[in-house]
Protein backbone atom coordinates (compact mmCIF):
# COMPACT_ATOMS: atom_id res chain seq x y z
CA UNK A 1 0.00 0.00 0.00
CA UNK A 2 1.28 3.31 -0.73
CA UNK A 3 2.19 6.16 1.39
CA UNK A 4 0.87 9.89 0.95
CA UNK A 5 3.67 11.89 -0.25
CA UNK A 6 2.04 15.01 1.28
CA UNK A 7 2.21 13.43 5.43
CA UNK A 8 5.12 13.63 7.47
CA UNK A 9 3.22 15.09 11.07
CA UNK A 10 4.63 11.46 12.92
CA UNK A 11 7.46 9.58 10.95
CA UNK A 12 10.29 7.59 12.07
CA UNK A 13 14.01 9.84 12.43
CA UNK A 14 15.63 7.80 9.26
CA UNK A 15 12.68 8.33 7.05
CA UNK A 16 11.37 12.02 7.98
CA UNK A 17 11.21 14.20 5.01
CA UNK A 18 12.56 17.68 4.93
CA UNK A 19 10.43 20.46 5.28
CA UNK A 20 11.78 23.68 3.58
CA UNK A 21 9.69 26.52 5.15
CA UNK A 22 12.09 28.58 7.04
CA UNK A 23 9.69 29.39 10.21
CA UNK A 24 9.77 25.56 10.15
CA UNK A 25 13.72 25.41 10.46
CA UNK A 26 14.08 28.25 12.58
CA UNK A 27 11.55 26.50 14.91
CA UNK A 28 13.47 23.20 14.73
CA UNK A 29 16.40 25.26 15.51
CA UNK A 30 14.89 26.50 18.98
CA UNK A 31 13.68 22.98 19.82
CA UNK A 32 16.93 21.95 19.20
CA UNK A 33 18.73 24.76 21.58
CA UNK A 34 16.26 24.58 24.33
CA UNK A 35 17.32 20.80 24.48
CA UNK A 36 20.80 21.84 25.08
CA UNK A 37 20.36 24.46 27.94
CA UNK A 38 22.97 25.10 30.84
CA UNK A 39 22.83 23.21 33.48
CA UNK A 40 20.32 23.82 36.45
CA UNK A 41 21.68 24.51 39.79
CA UNK A 42 19.97 25.08 43.27
CA UNK A 43 19.66 28.42 43.47
CA UNK A 44 18.78 28.87 39.59
CA UNK A 45 15.88 26.49 40.16
CA UNK A 46 15.02 28.33 43.75
CA UNK A 47 15.16 31.88 41.43
CA UNK A 48 12.79 29.77 39.10
CA UNK A 49 10.11 29.27 41.84
CA UNK A 50 10.30 32.24 43.26
CA UNK A 51 10.42 34.31 40.31
CA UNK A 52 8.77 31.94 37.67
CA UNK A 53 10.20 29.75 35.05
CA UNK A 54 11.26 32.37 32.12
CA UNK A 55 12.52 29.58 29.46
CA UNK A 56 9.39 27.45 29.98
CA UNK A 57 7.45 31.14 29.17
CA UNK A 58 9.30 31.52 26.04
CA UNK A 59 8.79 27.90 24.87
CA UNK A 60 5.25 28.65 25.42
CA UNK A 61 5.50 31.74 24.10
CA UNK A 62 7.28 30.44 20.60
CA UNK A 63 4.83 27.15 20.72
CA UNK A 64 7.71 25.36 21.04
CA UNK A 65 7.16 21.21 23.80
CA UNK A 66 10.14 20.45 25.22
CA UNK A 67 10.06 17.10 26.44
CA UNK A 68 12.62 15.77 29.61
CA UNK A 69 13.50 12.82 30.38
CA UNK A 70 12.00 10.78 33.53
CA UNK A 71 14.56 11.85 36.00
CA UNK A 72 15.13 15.31 35.27
CA UNK A 73 11.74 16.03 35.55
CA UNK A 74 11.75 14.03 39.09
CA UNK A 75 14.84 15.97 39.95
CA UNK A 76 12.67 19.70 39.28
CA UNK A 77 10.07 18.35 41.20
CA UNK A 78 11.68 17.84 43.71
CA UNK A 79 13.27 21.74 44.16
CA UNK A 80 10.08 22.85 43.52
CA UNK A 81 8.78 20.99 46.72
CA UNK A 82 11.66 21.64 48.71
CA UNK A 83 11.53 25.18 47.67
CA UNK A 84 7.48 24.64 49.05
CA UNK A 85 8.79 23.77 52.54
CA UNK A 86 11.07 26.62 52.75
CA UNK A 87 8.17 29.29 51.83
CA UNK A 88 6.38 27.64 54.15
CA UNK A 89 8.35 27.28 56.90
CA UNK A 90 9.35 31.11 56.78
CA UNK A 91 5.17 31.64 56.39
CA UNK A 92 5.11 30.29 59.72
CA UNK A 93 8.10 31.95 61.18
CA UNK A 94 6.58 35.14 59.86
CA UNK A 95 3.05 34.50 61.34
CA UNK A 96 4.13 33.85 64.48
CA UNK A 97 5.97 36.90 65.38
CA UNK A 98 3.48 39.04 63.62
CA UNK A 99 0.41 37.59 66.08
CA UNK A 100 3.46 38.30 69.03
CA UNK A 101 3.71 41.56 68.07
CA UNK A 102 -0.22 42.62 67.26
CA UNK A 103 -1.36 40.80 69.79
CA UNK A 104 0.62 40.28 72.40
CA UNK A 105 2.50 42.28 75.34
CA UNK A 106 5.90 40.38 74.80
CA UNK A 107 7.63 42.92 73.56
CA UNK A 108 7.25 45.55 76.09
CA UNK A 109 7.21 43.19 78.68
CA UNK A 110 10.96 42.22 77.92
CA UNK A 111 11.60 45.91 77.72
CA UNK A 112 9.90 46.12 81.61
CA UNK A 113 11.86 42.91 82.14
CA UNK A 114 15.16 45.09 81.92
CA UNK A 115 13.70 47.88 84.58
CA UNK A 116 13.02 45.55 87.06
CA UNK A 117 14.66 45.57 90.62
CA UNK A 118 17.48 43.16 91.47
CA UNK A 119 20.84 42.84 92.52
CA UNK A 120 23.25 43.78 89.74
CA UNK A 121 20.24 44.57 87.41
CA UNK A 122 20.96 47.67 85.00
CA UNK A 123 19.07 49.94 87.11
CA UNK A 124 20.01 48.68 90.87
CA UNK A 125 22.12 51.64 91.86
CA UNK A 126 20.10 54.53 89.75
CA UNK A 127 17.44 52.81 92.20
CA UNK A 128 19.39 52.85 95.42
CA UNK A 129 20.26 56.37 95.06
CA UNK A 130 18.58 58.25 92.37
CA UNK A 131 20.12 60.71 91.35
CA UNK A 132 16.63 62.84 91.21
CA UNK A 133 16.79 65.46 93.92
CA UNK A 134 13.33 66.26 94.44
CA UNK A 135 12.39 69.82 95.57
CA UNK A 136 10.43 70.24 98.31
CA UNK A 137 9.03 73.71 99.42
CA UNK A 138 7.20 74.79 102.48
CA UNK A 139 4.33 77.48 102.79
CA UNK A 140 3.93 78.39 106.64
CA UNK A 141 0.59 80.16 107.99
CA UNK A 142 2.11 82.98 109.99
CA UNK A 143 -0.84 83.66 112.48
CA UNK A 144 -0.73 87.70 113.18
CA UNK A 145 -3.72 88.21 115.96
CA UNK A 146 -2.84 84.79 117.66
CA UNK A 147 -3.16 86.28 120.87
CA UNK A 148 -6.19 88.46 120.59
CA UNK A 149 -8.16 85.68 119.50
CA UNK A 150 -6.61 83.48 122.78
CA UNK A 151 -8.20 86.97 124.58
CA UNK A 152 -11.55 86.67 122.96
CA UNK A 153 -10.53 90.13 121.48
CA UNK A 154 -10.50 88.82 117.61
CA UNK A 155 -13.94 86.52 116.19
CA UNK A 156 -11.70 85.59 113.25
CA UNK A 157 -8.32 83.94 113.25
CA UNK A 158 -6.23 86.25 110.38
CA UNK A 159 -3.85 84.03 109.14
CA UNK A 160 -0.86 85.01 106.21
CA UNK A 161 1.21 82.46 103.76
CA UNK A 162 4.67 83.35 103.93
CA UNK A 163 7.55 81.25 101.83
CA UNK A 164 7.93 78.83 100.26
CA UNK A 165 11.24 78.05 102.35
CA UNK A 166 12.64 75.07 99.37
CA UNK A 167 15.02 72.07 100.05
CA UNK A 168 16.64 69.44 98.02
CA UNK A 169 15.88 66.30 99.34
CA UNK A 170 18.52 63.41 98.68
CA UNK A 171 17.30 59.83 98.91
CA UNK A 172 19.06 56.64 99.55
CA UNK A 173 17.76 53.39 100.34
CA UNK A 174 19.38 51.13 103.26
CA UNK A 175 18.99 48.08 104.72
CA UNK A 176 18.13 46.19 100.93
CA UNK A 177 17.00 42.54 101.41
CA UNK A 178 15.95 40.84 98.50
CA UNK A 179 13.55 37.57 98.63
CA UNK A 180 14.03 36.20 95.79
CA UNK A 181 12.00 33.26 96.11
CA UNK A 182 9.19 35.65 96.78
CA UNK A 183 10.36 37.92 94.26
CA UNK A 184 10.04 41.10 96.92
CA UNK A 185 12.32 43.64 98.40
CA UNK A 186 12.92 45.03 101.43
CA UNK A 187 14.26 48.54 102.10
CA UNK A 188 14.66 51.84 104.18
CA UNK A 189 14.90 54.82 103.18
CA UNK A 190 17.20 57.37 104.48
CA UNK A 191 16.49 61.34 103.58
CA UNK A 192 18.91 64.40 104.16
CA UNK A 193 17.73 68.12 103.29
CA UNK A 194 19.63 71.21 101.91
CA UNK A 195 18.31 74.59 101.56
CA UNK A 196 17.85 75.71 97.94
CA UNK A 197 18.30 79.55 98.53
CA UNK A 198 17.17 80.08 94.33
CA UNK A 199 13.89 78.52 94.73
CA UNK A 200 12.73 80.14 98.19
CA UNK A 201 11.28 83.60 98.89
CA UNK A 202 12.79 83.64 102.77
CA UNK A 203 15.12 82.58 105.14
CA UNK A 204 15.08 79.63 107.46
CA UNK A 205 15.66 82.05 110.23
CA UNK A 206 12.40 83.82 109.77
CA UNK A 207 10.06 83.73 112.82
CA UNK A 208 6.59 82.15 112.79
CA UNK A 209 4.17 82.72 115.33
CA UNK A 210 1.69 79.40 115.19
CA UNK A 211 -0.97 77.07 117.96
CA UNK A 212 1.96 75.32 119.69
CA UNK A 213 1.34 71.61 118.57
CA UNK A 214 3.25 70.30 121.91
CA UNK A 215 0.23 71.70 124.24
CA UNK A 216 -2.60 70.86 121.84
CA UNK A 217 -0.86 67.00 121.81
CA UNK A 218 -1.58 67.30 125.65
CA UNK A 219 -4.52 68.36 125.94
CA UNK A 220 -5.81 65.62 123.31
CA UNK A 221 -4.48 63.07 125.47
CA UNK A 222 -6.52 63.64 128.44
CA UNK A 223 -9.23 64.88 126.87
CA UNK A 224 -11.08 61.55 128.03
CA UNK A 225 -9.21 60.85 131.47
CA UNK A 226 -10.66 61.70 134.80
CA UNK A 227 -10.74 65.35 135.93
CA UNK A 228 -8.05 65.17 138.30
CA UNK A 229 -4.92 63.57 135.26
CA UNK A 230 -6.45 66.95 133.54
CA UNK A 231 -6.04 68.80 136.61
CA UNK A 232 -2.85 67.59 136.86
CA UNK A 233 -1.83 68.32 132.81
CA UNK A 234 -2.78 71.73 133.26
CA UNK A 235 -0.37 71.79 136.48
CA UNK A 236 2.68 70.77 134.70
CA UNK A 237 2.27 72.68 131.79
CA UNK A 238 2.30 75.77 133.92
CA UNK A 239 5.27 74.03 135.52
CA UNK A 240 7.38 73.84 132.28
CA UNK A 241 6.51 77.17 131.12
CA UNK A 242 4.96 76.48 127.69
CA UNK A 243 2.68 78.40 126.10
CA UNK A 244 -0.17 78.18 123.43
CA UNK A 245 1.05 80.60 121.03
CA UNK A 246 4.45 79.75 119.69
CA UNK A 247 7.39 81.53 118.38
CA UNK A 248 9.83 79.91 116.14
CA UNK A 249 11.82 79.97 113.19
CA UNK A 250 10.94 78.38 110.37
CA UNK A 251 13.50 75.66 109.95
CA UNK A 252 13.03 75.06 113.95
CA UNK A 253 9.42 74.44 113.28
CA UNK A 254 10.70 72.01 110.00
CA UNK A 255 13.11 70.00 111.36
CA UNK A 256 12.18 70.40 115.11
CA UNK A 257 12.50 72.97 118.27
CA UNK A 258 12.96 72.34 122.13
CA UNK A 259 9.52 72.81 124.13
CA UNK A 260 9.68 72.56 128.17
CA UNK A 261 6.84 70.38 127.95
CA UNK A 262 7.99 67.99 125.41
CA UNK A 263 11.21 67.85 127.55
CA UNK A 264 9.68 67.00 130.11
CA UNK A 265 7.53 64.24 128.79
CA UNK A 266 10.56 62.80 127.21
CA UNK A 267 12.42 62.52 130.86
CA UNK A 268 9.34 61.39 132.28
CA UNK A 269 9.02 58.94 129.57
CA UNK A 270 12.73 57.60 130.33
CA UNK A 271 12.32 56.88 133.78
CA UNK A 272 9.12 55.20 133.29
CA UNK A 273 11.27 53.13 130.75
CA UNK A 274 8.23 53.73 127.50
CA UNK A 275 9.17 54.51 123.94
CA UNK A 276 8.84 57.97 122.81
CA UNK A 277 8.38 58.70 119.06
CA UNK A 278 10.52 61.80 118.84
CA UNK A 279 12.31 63.72 121.49
CA UNK A 280 12.17 67.03 119.57
CA UNK A 281 8.74 68.03 117.15
CA UNK A 282 8.93 68.99 113.88
CA UNK A 283 7.01 68.75 110.83
CA UNK A 284 9.46 67.40 108.79
CA UNK A 285 11.72 66.17 111.52
CA UNK A 286 10.43 62.13 110.65
CA UNK A 287 10.80 62.67 106.86
CA UNK A 288 14.53 63.74 107.71
CA UNK A 289 15.38 61.03 110.43
CA UNK A 290 17.11 57.76 109.59
CA UNK A 291 14.05 55.19 110.87
CA UNK A 292 13.48 51.78 111.78
CA UNK A 293 10.66 51.91 109.03
CA UNK A 294 10.78 48.94 106.09
CA UNK A 295 8.73 48.90 103.13
CA UNK A 296 8.65 45.74 101.34
CA UNK A 297 7.76 45.60 97.15
CA UNK A 298 7.14 43.61 94.72
CA UNK A 299 10.55 43.91 92.39
CA UNK A 300 8.17 41.95 89.32
CA UNK A 301 10.95 39.71 88.87
CA UNK A 302 7.93 36.73 88.95
CA UNK A 303 4.91 38.96 87.52
CA UNK A 304 5.75 42.17 85.74
CA UNK A 305 1.48 43.38 86.81
CA UNK A 306 2.79 43.97 90.36
CA UNK A 307 5.79 45.20 89.52
CA UNK A 308 7.00 48.29 92.51
CA UNK A 309 3.12 47.15 94.40
CA UNK A 310 4.07 47.47 98.20
CA UNK A 311 3.29 44.33 99.66
CA UNK A 312 3.94 44.90 103.77
CA UNK A 313 5.33 47.74 106.10
CA UNK A 314 7.57 47.31 109.08
CA UNK A 315 7.31 43.22 107.81
CA UNK A 316 3.20 43.80 108.46
CA UNK A 317 1.14 42.44 105.39
CA UNK A 318 -1.71 44.37 107.54
CA UNK A 319 -1.98 47.83 109.33
CA UNK A 320 -3.85 47.62 113.05
CA UNK A 321 -4.39 51.83 112.83
CA UNK A 322 -7.90 51.52 111.09
CA UNK A 323 -11.14 50.02 111.72
CA UNK A 324 -11.61 47.22 108.85
CA UNK A 325 -9.54 45.09 106.95
CA UNK A 326 -10.20 47.65 103.72
CA UNK A 327 -7.91 50.72 105.38
CA UNK A 328 -5.71 48.10 107.10
CA UNK A 329 -4.85 46.97 104.26
CA UNK A 330 -1.57 47.35 102.61
CA UNK A 331 -1.60 47.76 98.76
CA UNK A 332 -0.95 49.80 95.96
CA UNK A 333 2.18 51.16 94.04
CA UNK A 334 5.24 53.01 95.76
CA UNK A 335 4.80 55.57 93.24
CA UNK A 336 7.71 54.82 90.56
CA UNK A 337 5.27 52.34 88.16
CA UNK A 338 1.67 51.44 87.55
CA UNK A 339 0.07 48.58 85.76
CA UNK A 340 -0.13 49.27 82.21
CA UNK A 341 -3.54 47.42 81.89
CA UNK A 342 -5.12 49.41 84.37
CA UNK A 343 -3.68 52.94 82.35
CA UNK A 344 -5.20 51.72 79.18
CA UNK A 345 -8.71 51.61 80.78
CA UNK A 346 -8.12 54.82 82.97
CA UNK A 347 -8.71 52.62 85.99
CA UNK A 348 -8.68 54.17 89.52
CA UNK A 349 -4.91 54.08 90.57
CA UNK A 350 -3.62 53.22 94.07
CA UNK A 351 -0.69 54.51 96.06
CA UNK A 352 0.68 53.68 99.21
CA UNK A 353 1.80 56.70 101.31
CA UNK A 354 3.75 55.27 104.61
CA UNK A 355 3.71 58.55 106.37
CA UNK A 356 -0.35 58.28 106.44
CA UNK A 357 -0.54 54.63 107.03
CA UNK A 358 -2.91 54.30 104.31
CA UNK A 359 -3.75 54.52 100.23
CA UNK A 360 -4.28 57.25 98.08
CA UNK A 361 -6.64 56.75 94.75
CA UNK A 362 -5.84 58.32 91.92
CA UNK A 363 -8.06 59.25 89.14
CA UNK A 364 -7.24 59.88 85.39
CA UNK A 365 -7.42 64.15 84.48
CA UNK A 366 -6.17 63.91 80.81
CA UNK A 367 -3.24 64.31 78.68
CA UNK A 368 -0.14 66.52 78.87
CA UNK A 369 2.65 66.82 77.30
CA UNK A 370 5.27 66.42 79.92
CA UNK A 371 8.79 67.10 78.40
CA UNK A 372 10.30 67.54 75.55
CA UNK A 373 7.64 66.36 73.34
CA UNK A 374 7.17 62.97 75.67
CA UNK A 375 3.48 62.95 76.36
CA UNK A 376 1.96 61.84 79.64
CA UNK A 377 -1.32 60.50 81.26
CA UNK A 378 -1.98 63.13 84.42
CA UNK A 379 -3.73 61.40 87.41
CA UNK A 380 -4.75 63.67 90.29
CA UNK A 381 -5.76 62.68 93.92
CA UNK A 382 -9.36 62.19 93.80
CA UNK A 383 -11.39 65.24 95.24
CA UNK A 384 -12.74 62.64 97.77
CA UNK A 385 -9.89 61.49 98.93
CA UNK A 386 -9.46 63.09 102.45
CA UNK A 387 -13.44 62.49 102.97
CA UNK A 388 -13.98 59.72 105.77
CA UNK A 389 -16.67 60.19 107.47
CA UNK A 390 -18.70 56.99 108.04
CA UNK A 391 -15.63 54.98 106.51
CA UNK A 392 -12.85 52.33 108.28
CA UNK A 393 -11.14 55.92 109.03
CA UNK A 394 -13.39 57.40 111.36
CA UNK A 395 -16.36 55.87 112.78
CA UNK A 396 -17.53 59.03 115.43
CA UNK A 397 -16.38 62.38 115.41
CA UNK A 398 -15.00 62.62 112.51
CA UNK A 399 -13.46 65.93 111.00
CA UNK A 400 -15.16 68.04 108.61
CA UNK A 401 -15.55 67.17 104.81
CA UNK A 402 -11.69 66.87 103.01
CA UNK A 403 -10.08 66.93 106.57
CA UNK A 404 -8.51 63.35 107.29
CA UNK A 405 -7.26 62.60 110.93
CA UNK A 406 -3.98 61.65 111.06
CA UNK A 407 -4.08 61.16 114.98
CA UNK A 408 -3.53 57.22 114.80
CA UNK A 409 -0.73 57.06 112.76
CA UNK A 410 0.70 59.94 114.21
CA UNK A 411 1.41 58.64 117.82
CA UNK A 412 -1.55 60.37 119.43
CA UNK A 413 -0.78 63.82 117.78
CA UNK A 414 -3.77 65.66 116.68
CA UNK A 415 -2.31 66.38 113.18
CA UNK A 416 -4.64 66.23 110.13
CA UNK A 417 -4.58 66.28 106.05
CA UNK A 418 -6.03 68.36 103.64
CA UNK A 419 -5.46 70.14 100.25
CA UNK A 420 -3.30 73.28 100.85
CA UNK A 421 -5.76 75.86 101.27
CA UNK A 422 -8.43 73.73 102.37
CA UNK A 423 -9.18 72.88 98.48
CA UNK A 424 -12.25 70.58 97.92
CA UNK A 425 -13.33 71.47 102.04
CA UNK A 426 -16.34 71.85 103.68
CA UNK A 427 -17.21 75.62 104.18
CA UNK A 428 -17.48 75.11 107.80
CA UNK A 429 -13.54 74.86 107.65
CA UNK A 430 -13.49 78.94 106.63
CA UNK A 431 -15.81 79.94 108.96
CA UNK A 432 -12.97 81.07 112.19
CA UNK A 433 -10.44 81.47 109.51
CA UNK A 434 -9.15 84.45 107.31
CA UNK A 435 -6.61 84.31 104.71
CA UNK A 436 -6.79 81.38 102.85
CA UNK A 437 -7.18 81.11 99.15
CA UNK A 438 -8.26 77.72 97.41
CA UNK A 439 -6.95 77.32 94.16
CA UNK A 440 -6.89 74.39 92.01
CA UNK A 441 -4.52 75.15 89.52
CA UNK A 442 -2.04 75.90 92.82
CA UNK A 443 -2.84 73.61 95.37
CA UNK A 444 -4.14 70.45 93.74
CA UNK A 445 -2.05 66.87 93.91
CA UNK A 446 -1.12 65.02 90.38
CA UNK A 447 1.39 62.79 88.92
CA UNK A 448 2.45 61.86 85.14
CA UNK A 449 2.95 58.50 84.13
CA UNK A 450 4.29 56.86 81.12
CA UNK A 451 1.30 55.63 79.04
CA UNK A 452 2.99 52.50 77.69
CA UNK A 453 5.50 51.09 80.34
CA UNK A 454 3.56 52.97 83.13
CA UNK A 455 6.90 54.11 85.13
CA UNK A 456 6.76 57.63 86.30
CA UNK A 457 7.72 61.18 84.68
CA UNK A 458 6.91 63.32 87.05
CA UNK A 459 4.72 64.28 90.18
CA UNK A 460 3.81 67.23 91.78
CA UNK A 461 2.67 66.58 95.49
CA UNK A 462 0.58 69.05 97.69
CA UNK A 463 -0.47 68.23 101.16
CA UNK A 464 -1.57 70.82 104.52
CA UNK A 465 -0.76 69.68 107.67
CA UNK A 466 -3.54 71.11 109.93
CA UNK A 467 -3.73 70.90 114.27
CA UNK A 468 -7.39 69.65 114.76
CA UNK A 469 -8.68 70.98 118.07
CA UNK A 470 -9.24 68.28 121.12
CA UNK A 471 -9.99 69.05 124.35
CA UNK A 472 -12.34 68.06 127.36
CA UNK A 473 -15.15 69.70 128.41
CA UNK A 474 -13.69 71.29 131.42
CA UNK A 475 -10.44 72.63 129.30
CA UNK A 476 -8.89 76.13 130.81
CA UNK A 477 -5.93 75.98 128.24
CA UNK A 478 -7.72 76.10 124.82
CA UNK A 479 -11.07 77.74 125.69
CA UNK A 480 -10.72 80.13 122.61
CA UNK A 481 -10.75 77.06 120.60
CA UNK A 482 -13.73 75.45 119.66
CA UNK A 483 -13.92 71.78 119.93
CA UNK A 484 -12.69 69.61 116.15
CA UNK A 485 -11.51 72.95 114.93
CA UNK A 486 -8.71 72.52 112.30
CA UNK A 487 -5.81 75.57 112.48
CA UNK A 488 -3.69 75.11 109.51
CA UNK A 489 0.03 74.65 110.13
CA UNK A 490 1.66 74.58 107.25
CA UNK A 491 1.27 73.09 103.28
CA UNK A 492 3.86 71.37 101.25
CA UNK A 493 4.74 70.94 97.68
CA UNK A 494 7.11 68.65 96.37
CA UNK A 495 8.43 68.75 93.24
CA UNK A 496 10.06 66.40 90.81
CA UNK A 497 8.26 67.57 87.39
CA UNK A 498 11.45 68.42 85.21
CA UNK A 499 14.19 65.78 84.53
CA UNK A 500 17.86 66.04 84.60
CA UNK A 501 19.38 65.63 80.80
CA UNK A 502 20.96 62.01 81.61
CA UNK A 503 17.60 60.35 83.03
CA UNK A 504 15.31 62.76 80.54
CA UNK A 505 17.33 61.00 77.72
CA UNK A 506 16.65 57.53 79.45
CA UNK A 507 12.80 58.41 78.87
CA UNK A 508 13.26 59.67 75.77
CA UNK A 509 14.16 56.46 74.27
CA UNK A 510 11.74 54.73 76.50
CA UNK A 511 9.05 56.25 75.08
CA UNK A 512 10.26 57.13 71.21
CA UNK A 513 12.63 54.60 70.56
CA UNK A 514 10.78 52.05 71.97
CA UNK A 515 7.54 52.76 70.45
CA UNK A 516 9.46 53.52 66.79
CA UNK A 517 11.66 49.82 67.13
CA UNK A 518 7.74 48.76 68.38
CA UNK A 519 6.14 49.65 64.50
CA UNK A 520 9.00 48.67 62.34
CA UNK A 521 8.80 45.19 63.68
CA UNK A 522 4.76 44.94 63.86
CA UNK A 523 4.97 46.31 59.96
CA UNK A 524 7.84 44.58 59.01
CA UNK A 525 6.53 41.74 60.17
CA UNK A 526 2.57 42.11 58.94
CA UNK A 527 4.54 42.83 55.56
CA UNK A 528 6.94 39.86 55.03
CA UNK A 529 3.81 37.32 56.27
CA UNK A 530 1.54 38.74 53.47
CA UNK A 531 4.56 38.63 50.81
CA UNK A 532 5.76 35.12 51.91
CA UNK A 533 2.04 33.68 51.90
CA UNK A 534 1.57 35.32 48.41
CA UNK A 535 4.85 33.44 47.05
CA UNK A 536 4.00 30.09 48.93
CA UNK A 537 0.27 30.07 47.27
CA UNK A 538 1.83 30.81 43.50
CA UNK A 539 5.13 27.94 44.46
CA UNK A 540 2.24 25.44 45.50
CA UNK A 541 0.08 26.25 42.25
CA UNK A 542 3.03 26.21 40.05
CA UNK A 543 4.31 22.62 41.53
CA UNK A 544 0.31 21.00 41.50
CA UNK A 545 0.36 21.91 37.55
CA UNK A 546 3.82 20.72 37.22
CA UNK A 547 3.06 17.08 38.98
CA UNK A 548 -0.31 17.24 36.74
CA UNK A 549 1.46 17.80 33.67
CA UNK A 550 4.13 15.87 34.53
CA UNK A 551 1.63 12.72 35.12
CA UNK A 552 -0.26 13.31 31.74
CA UNK A 553 3.00 13.06 29.91
CA UNK A 554 4.12 9.99 31.51
CA UNK A 555 0.46 8.50 30.46
CA UNK A 556 0.80 9.53 26.38
CA UNK A 557 4.50 8.98 25.75
CA UNK A 558 5.77 6.48 23.53
CA UNK A 559 8.92 4.18 23.84
CA UNK A 560 12.18 6.09 23.78
CA UNK A 561 13.27 3.41 21.60
CA UNK A 562 10.67 4.71 18.62
CA UNK A 563 12.97 7.71 17.89
CA UNK A 564 9.85 9.75 17.44
CA UNK A 565 9.96 13.37 16.62
CA UNK A 566 7.17 15.45 17.34
CA UNK A 567 7.05 18.54 15.07
CA UNK A 568 4.94 21.67 15.29
CA UNK A 569 3.39 22.93 12.24
CA UNK A 570 3.49 26.54 11.55
CA UNK A 571 -0.20 28.35 11.37
CA UNK A 572 0.63 29.44 7.64
CA UNK A 573 1.57 25.54 6.40
CA UNK A 574 -1.57 23.47 5.94
CA UNK A 575 -1.57 20.48 8.55
CA UNK A 576 -1.81 17.04 5.96
CA UNK A 577 -4.78 14.81 6.28
CA UNK A 578 -4.25 12.00 9.02
CA UNK A 579 -2.86 8.62 7.41
CA UNK A 580 -4.87 5.61 7.47
CA UNK A 581 -4.45 3.38 10.35
CA UNK A 582 -2.66 0.57 8.32
CA UNK A 583 -0.15 3.25 7.14
CA UNK A 584 0.30 4.13 10.83
CA UNK A 585 0.44 0.12 11.47
CA UNK A 586 3.12 -0.65 9.01
CA UNK A 587 5.38 2.28 9.81
CA UNK A 588 5.52 1.18 13.44
CA UNK A 589 6.32 -2.06 12.54
CA UNK A 590 9.59 -1.13 10.32
CA UNK A 591 10.77 0.51 13.18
Amino acid sequence: MATSPSYSGCISGKSAEKISDPDVEKRATLSTSATHLPPETFLSKMKQILCGDNVDKIKRKEGIKHKTSPRSSKKKLGYSICGVVVLFTLFCCSTTACIIMWFTDVYLSQVLEQMTVHNGSLVYNSWRKPSLKPLICIYAFNYTNLEEYTYFRAGKLRIKEIGPYCYRETLEKVHISFQEDEGTVTYGNRRSHKFDANHSRGKPDDVLYLPNPVIFTAVSHVKNSPYLLQILMHTVVKFANSEVILKVKVEDFLFGYDDNLLRFATGSAKLLQKNIPYEKFGILAIRAAETNNTVTVQTGHKDLRHINVVRAFNNKTVMDVWHGNECNRIDGSDGAFFFRKDLEQHKTLYIFHEDVCRRLPLVFEKYVDFQGGVKALRYHLSPTAYNTENTCYCRSNCPPRGVFDLSPCAHGVPLAMSFPHFLNGDPVLFKKIAGLKPNKNLHDFYIDIQPKLGFTLGMVSRLQMNLRVQKPPADVLLKAFNNNMILPLVWLEIFADQMPDDIFRVIYHATFTVRNAQIVLMYGTLISTVLLAICFMNSAWKVWRRSREDTKSSALSLPSSAGLTIVKFPQHVKKPAAPPREIIVERLSEV
